[in-house]
Protein backbone atom coordinates (compact mmCIF):
# COMPACT_ATOMS: atom_id res chain seq x y z
CA UNK A 1 0.00 0.00 0.00
CA UNK A 2 2.98 2.38 -0.25
CA UNK A 3 1.67 4.40 -3.18
CA UNK A 4 -1.60 5.39 -1.44
CA UNK A 5 -2.06 9.06 -2.16
CA UNK A 6 -4.31 12.27 -0.81
CA UNK A 7 -6.95 10.87 -3.24
CA UNK A 8 -7.08 7.82 -1.91
CA UNK A 9 -9.95 6.78 0.01
CA UNK A 10 -8.83 4.17 2.49
CA UNK A 11 -11.14 2.45 4.51
CA UNK A 12 -9.37 0.03 6.91
CA UNK A 13 -12.13 -0.96 9.74
CA UNK A 14 -10.10 -4.05 10.56
CA UNK A 15 -6.84 -3.72 9.14
CA UNK A 16 -4.44 -5.12 11.93
CA UNK A 17 -0.87 -5.27 11.94
CA UNK A 18 2.29 -3.37 11.01
CA UNK A 19 1.11 -0.95 8.38
CA UNK A 20 4.26 -0.11 6.58
CA UNK A 21 2.46 0.63 3.10
CA UNK A 22 0.94 3.32 4.99
CA UNK A 23 3.58 5.64 5.33
CA UNK A 24 3.02 8.56 2.86
CA UNK A 25 -0.66 9.33 4.34
CA UNK A 26 -1.02 12.58 4.73
CA UNK A 27 -3.38 15.31 6.76
CA UNK A 28 -5.74 15.12 3.67
CA UNK A 29 -6.43 11.57 3.74
CA UNK A 30 -9.79 10.54 4.96
CA UNK A 31 -8.50 7.38 6.74
CA UNK A 32 -11.19 5.44 8.70
CA UNK A 33 -9.60 3.07 11.35
CA UNK A 34 -12.01 2.06 14.07
CA UNK A 35 -10.07 -1.36 14.21
CA UNK A 36 -6.61 -0.79 13.60
CA UNK A 37 -4.17 -3.03 15.14
CA UNK A 38 -0.53 -2.68 15.17
CA UNK A 39 2.33 -1.06 14.33
CA UNK A 40 0.90 2.32 12.65
CA UNK A 41 4.37 3.84 12.03
CA UNK A 42 2.35 5.28 8.94
CA UNK A 43 0.57 7.37 11.06
CA UNK A 44 3.62 9.48 12.12
CA UNK A 45 2.73 12.81 10.57
CA UNK A 46 -0.94 12.93 12.19
CA UNK A 47 -1.13 16.48 13.44
CA UNK A 48 -3.98 18.21 15.74
CA UNK A 49 -6.20 19.03 13.12
CA UNK A 50 -6.42 15.84 12.05
CA UNK A 51 -9.82 14.48 12.93
CA UNK A 52 -8.60 10.77 14.12
CA UNK A 53 -11.24 7.93 15.08
CA UNK A 54 -9.46 5.31 17.01
CA UNK A 55 -12.29 3.31 18.83
CA UNK A 56 -10.53 0.27 18.20
CA UNK A 57 -6.57 1.18 17.88
CA UNK A 58 -4.18 -1.51 18.43
CA UNK A 59 -0.51 -1.52 18.35
CA UNK A 60 2.64 0.12 19.01
CA UNK A 61 0.97 3.89 17.97
CA UNK A 62 4.35 5.55 17.52
CA UNK A 63 2.42 8.00 15.03
CA UNK A 64 0.55 9.53 17.85
CA UNK A 65 3.87 10.32 19.87
CA UNK A 66 2.25 14.48 19.07
CA UNK A 67 -0.93 14.14 20.78
CA UNK A 68 -1.70 17.20 23.15
CA UNK A 69 -3.27 17.83 26.25
CA UNK A 70 -5.95 19.89 23.94
CA UNK A 71 -6.67 16.89 21.62
CA UNK A 72 -9.78 14.96 22.42
CA UNK A 73 -8.66 10.95 21.81
CA UNK A 74 -11.30 8.26 22.54
CA UNK A 75 -9.76 5.30 23.07
CA UNK A 76 -12.18 2.47 24.37
CA UNK A 77 -10.10 -0.33 22.72
CA UNK A 78 -6.56 1.65 22.42
CA UNK A 79 -4.65 -1.84 22.03
CA UNK A 80 -0.50 -2.01 22.09
CA UNK A 81 2.02 0.35 23.10
CA UNK A 82 0.83 3.08 23.54
CA UNK A 83 4.34 5.22 23.75
CA UNK A 84 2.43 8.30 21.89
CA UNK A 85 0.18 8.88 25.39
CA UNK A 86 3.46 9.79 27.20
CA UNK A 87 2.53 13.34 28.43
CA UNK A 88 -0.97 12.42 29.55
CA UNK A 89 -1.54 14.25 32.94
CA UNK A 90 -3.18 13.82 35.84
CA UNK A 91 -5.58 16.38 34.58
CA UNK A 92 -6.81 14.69 31.73
CA UNK A 93 -9.50 12.68 31.48
CA UNK A 94 -8.59 9.22 30.60
CA UNK A 95 -11.57 6.40 29.76
CA UNK A 96 -9.54 3.16 28.89
CA UNK A 97 -11.96 0.53 29.78
CA UNK A 98 -10.48 -1.41 26.89
CA UNK A 99 -7.22 -0.34 27.07
CA UNK A 100 -4.43 -3.22 25.57
CA UNK A 101 -0.75 -2.83 25.29
CA UNK A 102 1.89 -1.28 27.32
CA UNK A 103 0.76 1.55 28.61
CA UNK A 104 4.51 3.26 29.76
CA UNK A 105 2.50 6.11 28.80
CA UNK A 106 0.37 5.59 31.94
CA UNK A 107 3.64 5.93 34.68
CA UNK A 108 2.25 9.36 36.40
CA UNK A 109 -1.05 7.55 37.82
CA UNK A 110 -0.74 8.12 41.52
CA UNK A 111 -3.07 6.58 43.90
CA UNK A 112 -5.24 9.44 43.74
CA UNK A 113 -6.23 8.85 40.33
CA UNK A 114 -9.35 6.72 39.75
CA UNK A 115 -8.57 4.25 37.39
CA UNK A 116 -10.99 2.23 35.90
CA UNK A 117 -9.60 -0.83 33.86
CA UNK A 118 -12.10 -3.78 33.63
CA UNK A 119 -10.29 -4.33 30.21
CA UNK A 120 -6.83 -3.11 30.68
CA UNK A 121 -4.27 -5.01 28.49
CA UNK A 122 -0.58 -5.20 27.94
CA UNK A 123 1.99 -4.03 30.03
CA UNK A 124 1.05 -2.50 32.94
CA UNK A 125 4.54 -1.03 34.04
CA UNK A 126 2.39 2.70 34.97
CA UNK A 127 0.68 0.28 37.75
CA UNK A 128 3.93 -0.57 40.00
CA UNK A 129 2.60 1.73 42.75
CA UNK A 130 -0.75 0.32 43.25
CA UNK A 131 -0.90 -0.38 47.00
CA UNK A 132 -2.96 -2.84 49.00
CA UNK A 133 -5.40 -0.19 49.97
CA UNK A 134 -6.21 0.49 46.34
CA UNK A 135 -9.50 -0.53 44.44
CA UNK A 136 -8.58 -2.06 41.43
CA UNK A 137 -11.05 -4.04 39.58
CA UNK A 138 -9.43 -5.97 36.75
CA UNK A 139 -11.90 -8.49 35.09
CA UNK A 140 -10.24 -7.76 31.82
CA UNK A 141 -6.80 -6.88 32.75
CA UNK A 142 -4.58 -7.94 30.17
CA UNK A 143 -0.66 -8.27 29.51
CA UNK A 144 2.24 -8.33 31.49
CA UNK A 145 0.53 -7.37 35.10
CA UNK A 146 4.21 -6.38 36.70
CA UNK A 147 2.46 -3.90 38.94
CA UNK A 148 0.42 -6.79 40.04
CA UNK A 149 3.41 -8.20 42.10
CA UNK A 150 2.52 -7.40 45.35
CA UNK A 151 -1.44 -9.25 45.32
CA UNK A 152 -2.13 -11.06 48.64
CA UNK A 153 -3.66 -14.13 49.00
CA UNK A 154 -6.70 -11.42 49.21
CA UNK A 155 -9.90 -12.32 46.64
CA UNK A 156 -8.05 -11.74 43.43
CA UNK A 157 -11.59 -12.39 40.89
CA UNK A 158 -9.58 -12.38 37.36
CA UNK A 159 -12.12 -13.67 34.71
CA UNK A 160 -10.41 -12.15 31.62
CA UNK A 161 -6.95 -11.32 33.13
CA UNK A 162 -4.32 -11.16 29.71
CA UNK A 163 -0.43 -11.22 29.71
CA UNK A 164 2.60 -12.33 31.79
CA UNK A 165 0.98 -13.23 35.44
CA UNK A 166 4.24 -12.93 37.47
CA UNK A 167 2.75 -11.58 39.73
CA UNK A 168 0.54 -14.63 40.42
CA UNK A 169 3.49 -16.51 41.24
CA UNK A 170 2.34 -16.94 44.48
CA UNK A 171 -0.84 -18.84 43.82
CA UNK A 172 -1.18 -21.61 46.04
CA UNK A 173 -3.44 -25.28 45.42
CA UNK A 174 -5.65 -24.17 48.31
CA UNK A 175 -6.53 -20.41 46.11
CA UNK A 176 -9.60 -20.36 44.34
CA UNK A 177 -8.58 -19.18 41.01
CA UNK A 178 -11.06 -18.46 38.45
CA UNK A 179 -9.59 -17.86 35.30
CA UNK A 180 -12.10 -18.08 32.15
CA UNK A 181 -10.53 -15.69 30.45
CA UNK A 182 -6.94 -15.72 31.72
CA UNK A 183 -4.63 -14.14 28.66
CA UNK A 184 -0.74 -14.36 28.35
CA UNK A 185 2.26 -16.10 30.18
CA UNK A 186 1.03 -17.88 33.19
CA UNK A 187 4.00 -18.61 34.79
CA UNK A 188 1.99 -18.25 37.93
CA UNK A 189 0.48 -21.69 36.84
CA UNK A 190 3.54 -23.45 37.12
CA UNK A 191 2.04 -25.44 40.16
CA UNK A 192 -0.82 -27.00 38.53
CA UNK A 193 -1.25 -30.70 39.25
CA UNK A 194 -2.94 -33.54 37.01
CA UNK A 195 -5.60 -33.30 39.87
CA UNK A 196 -6.41 -29.76 39.57
CA UNK A 197 -9.58 -28.85 37.61
CA UNK A 198 -8.20 -26.09 34.87
CA UNK A 199 -11.27 -24.69 33.03
CA UNK A 200 -9.70 -22.59 30.78
CA UNK A 201 -12.17 -21.78 27.98
CA UNK A 202 -10.51 -18.52 26.91
CA UNK A 203 -6.92 -18.90 28.14
CA UNK A 204 -4.27 -16.56 26.31
CA UNK A 205 -0.78 -16.57 25.99
CA UNK A 206 2.26 -18.79 27.01
CA UNK A 207 0.59 -21.39 28.75
CA UNK A 208 4.41 -22.87 30.13
CA UNK A 209 2.10 -23.57 33.34
CA UNK A 210 0.62 -26.51 31.58
CA UNK A 211 3.25 -28.26 30.72
CA UNK A 212 2.63 -31.38 32.93
CA UNK A 213 -1.14 -31.77 31.02
CA UNK A 214 -1.59 -35.51 30.22
CA UNK A 215 -3.10 -37.20 27.74
CA UNK A 216 -5.60 -37.92 30.98
CA UNK A 217 -6.41 -34.99 31.57
CA UNK A 218 -9.70 -33.39 30.41
CA UNK A 219 -8.43 -30.00 28.71
CA UNK A 220 -11.12 -27.70 27.36
CA UNK A 221 -9.61 -25.17 25.42
CA UNK A 222 -12.66 -23.34 23.14
CA UNK A 223 -10.36 -20.41 23.16
CA UNK A 224 -7.11 -21.01 23.81
CA UNK A 225 -4.66 -18.31 23.08
CA UNK A 226 -0.86 -17.64 23.05
CA UNK A 227 1.68 -20.25 23.00
CA UNK A 228 1.12 -23.59 23.93
CA UNK A 229 3.91 -25.19 24.45
CA UNK A 230 1.96 -27.59 27.66
CA UNK A 231 0.33 -28.84 24.82
CA UNK A 232 2.93 -30.29 23.02
CA UNK A 233 2.55 -34.23 24.27
CA UNK A 234 -0.76 -33.74 22.30
CA UNK A 235 -1.43 -36.67 20.48
CA UNK A 236 -3.58 -38.20 16.92
CA UNK A 237 -5.75 -39.81 19.33
CA UNK A 238 -6.71 -36.82 21.26
CA UNK A 239 -9.60 -34.67 20.51
CA UNK A 240 -8.92 -31.30 20.51
CA UNK A 241 -11.37 -28.55 19.77
CA UNK A 242 -9.90 -25.56 19.06
CA UNK A 243 -11.85 -23.38 17.57
CA UNK A 244 -10.43 -20.47 19.04
CA UNK A 245 -7.35 -21.06 19.61
CA UNK A 246 -4.98 -17.90 19.37
CA UNK A 247 -0.79 -17.97 19.53
CA UNK A 248 1.95 -20.05 18.76
CA UNK A 249 0.49 -23.59 18.84
CA UNK A 250 4.40 -25.17 18.99
CA UNK A 251 2.36 -28.05 20.75
CA UNK A 252 0.17 -29.28 17.54
CA UNK A 253 3.49 -30.10 15.56
CA UNK A 254 2.27 -33.61 14.85
CA UNK A 255 -1.35 -32.73 13.81
CA UNK A 256 -1.68 -34.99 10.65
CA UNK A 257 -4.10 -34.70 7.38
CA UNK A 258 -6.05 -37.62 9.43
CA UNK A 259 -6.97 -35.41 12.15
CA UNK A 260 -10.10 -33.11 12.32
CA UNK A 261 -9.01 -29.53 12.88
CA UNK A 262 -11.47 -27.54 13.15
CA UNK A 263 -9.89 -23.81 13.83
CA UNK A 264 -12.08 -20.69 12.91
CA UNK A 265 -10.52 -18.48 15.01
CA UNK A 266 -6.82 -19.72 14.95
CA UNK A 267 -4.73 -16.72 15.61
CA UNK A 268 -0.61 -16.74 16.43
CA UNK A 269 2.07 -18.63 14.82
CA UNK A 270 0.49 -21.48 13.50
CA UNK A 271 4.13 -23.65 13.33
CA UNK A 272 2.45 -27.10 13.94
CA UNK A 273 0.17 -26.52 10.67
CA UNK A 274 3.41 -27.10 8.50
CA UNK A 275 2.27 -30.15 6.71
CA UNK A 276 -1.53 -29.00 5.83
CA UNK A 277 -1.56 -30.41 2.25
CA UNK A 278 -3.47 -29.15 -0.52
CA UNK A 279 -6.48 -32.44 0.18
CA UNK A 280 -6.52 -30.68 3.79
CA UNK A 281 -10.05 -28.53 4.12
CA UNK A 282 -8.50 -25.45 6.28
CA UNK A 283 -11.65 -23.41 6.94
CA UNK A 284 -9.99 -19.78 8.23
CA UNK A 285 -12.18 -17.58 8.67
CA UNK A 286 -10.30 -16.02 11.60
CA UNK A 287 -6.82 -16.84 11.24
CA UNK A 288 -4.46 -14.42 12.97
CA UNK A 289 -0.98 -14.35 13.24
CA UNK A 290 1.75 -15.70 11.54
CA UNK A 291 0.93 -18.21 9.42
CA UNK A 292 4.08 -19.94 8.78
CA UNK A 293 2.35 -23.21 8.28
CA UNK A 294 0.71 -21.91 5.51
CA UNK A 295 3.69 -21.75 3.37
CA UNK A 296 2.86 -24.87 1.26
CA UNK A 297 -0.99 -23.15 0.05
CA UNK A 298 -1.15 -23.81 -3.68
CA UNK A 299 -3.12 -22.50 -6.12
CA UNK A 300 -5.16 -25.34 -6.05
CA UNK A 301 -6.17 -24.10 -2.21
CA UNK A 302 -9.31 -22.53 -1.60
CA UNK A 303 -8.51 -19.84 1.19
CA UNK A 304 -11.11 -17.99 2.70
CA UNK A 305 -9.61 -15.35 4.94
CA UNK A 306 -12.20 -12.82 5.71
CA UNK A 307 -10.37 -11.94 8.98
CA UNK A 308 -6.82 -12.95 8.62
CA UNK A 309 -4.36 -11.24 11.00
CA UNK A 310 -0.86 -11.07 11.49
CA UNK A 311 2.15 -11.67 9.16
CA UNK A 312 0.99 -13.98 6.66
CA UNK A 313 4.21 -14.63 5.72
CA UNK A 314 3.04 -18.00 4.35
CA UNK A 315 1.06 -16.61 1.68
CA UNK A 316 4.03 -16.14 -0.29
CA UNK A 317 3.46 -18.38 -2.81
CA UNK A 318 0.05 -17.33 -3.63
CA UNK A 319 -0.37 -16.75 -7.43
CA UNK A 320 -3.04 -14.37 -9.49
CA UNK A 321 -4.94 -17.93 -9.83
CA UNK A 322 -5.75 -17.97 -6.14
CA UNK A 323 -9.15 -16.84 -5.38
CA UNK A 324 -8.14 -14.72 -2.17
CA UNK A 325 -11.02 -13.10 -0.11
CA UNK A 326 -9.51 -11.06 2.37
CA UNK A 327 -12.18 -8.64 3.79
CA UNK A 328 -10.57 -7.88 6.87
CA UNK A 329 -6.98 -8.46 6.31
CA UNK A 330 -4.62 -7.99 9.77
CA UNK A 331 -0.92 -7.85 9.90
CA UNK A 332 1.74 -7.12 8.25
CA UNK A 333 0.65 -7.26 4.85
CA UNK A 334 4.09 -6.77 2.74
CA UNK A 335 3.01 -9.42 0.67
Amino acid sequence: MKCITSADTFHADHLLGDAHGMKCITSADTFHTDHLLGDAHGMKCITSADTFHTDHLLGDAHGMKCITSADTFHTDHLLGDAHGMKCITSADTFHADHLLGDAHGMKCITSADTFHADHLLGDAHGMKCITSADTFHADHLLGDAHGMKCITSTTFHADHLLGDAHGMKCITSADTFHTDHLLGDAHGMKCITSADTFHADHLLGDAHGMKCITSADTFHADHLLGDAHGMKCITSADTFHADHLLGDAHGMKCITSADTFHTDHLLGDAHGMKCITSADTFHADHLLGDAHGMKCITSADTFHADHLLGDAHGMKCITSADTFHADHLLGDALE
